[in-house]
């Protein structure tokens, strides 16, 4: 009797630890996505922060290739897709050099999509929107980041237009007179190999 009530201890304690698992995945992917938003607002809007998406520490992949390497579903589910693309968006507009390491990977036709789907469901909408960050006036504070994971809430809707200007003119591959693309800037002196290739994207339908 005392066997068989520990051995349903065992089993109970074996599915506090089923649960607990699935509980820190769930912490993991919520602090991954809280990262994708602080990035894309770190990165927005200036050249030397961007720059940095392109530089590794040793053999250890960047921040781009990282972001490219994530699973499929952030490709392909709408709602994971708002997660991710509008950071890549914000670290690579205007930056022609990342823009050609992400096309190795990622066809820029697929960002100047995400921007057309975003505008048409935008339509009439105010184009106002919270601000992504908030700088507090004493400068020893951390700026108030709003939560939002909206497009509007790293990229500016003033900008979308000229974003897709923008990713439209990139070459889907690097250019002709190039026999490979930009290699990223390496802490250690070194050069990095460029991202790996991706499969197709998957233009998933717009949530209704």
């Amino acid at each position: 009797g005392g066997g068989g009530g520990s051995g349903g201890s065992g089993g109970g304690g074996g599915g506090g630890m089923g649960e607990e698992r699935v509980g820190s995945a769930e912490e993991v992917g919520s602090l991954l996505h809280e990262l994708l938003l602080v990035l894309g607002i770190f990165v927005h809007g200036s050249r030397a922060n961007a720059e940095l998406l392109r530089w590794r520490c040793g053999e250890r992949p960047t921040m781009l290739q990282r972001l490219v390497s994530l699973p499929f579903r952030y490709w392909c589910v709408p709602a994971l897709r708002r997660v991710l693309l509008p950071t890549l968006l914000c670290g690579c507009l205007h930056d022609p050099t990342n823009t050609q390491i992400l096309s190795a990977s990622l066809h820029p036709a697929h960002l100047v999509r995400f921007l057309q789907e975003e505008t048409e469901s935008a339509g009439d909408s105010p184009s106002g929107a919270t601000p992504a960050a908030v700088l507090l006036p004493d400068p020893s504070e951390l700026p108030i980041v709003n939560m939002d994971y909206a497009l509007s809430a790293r990229l500016p809707r003033e900008e979308w237009a000229g974003a897709i200007a923008f990713f439209s003119r990139q070459p889907a591959s690097p250019s002709s007179t190039a026999s490979s693309p930009p290699a990223a800037r390496s802490v250690d002196g070194e050069d990095c190999p460029p991202a790996p290739q991706l499969p197709p994207l998957c233009l998933a339908q717009r949530a209704a």
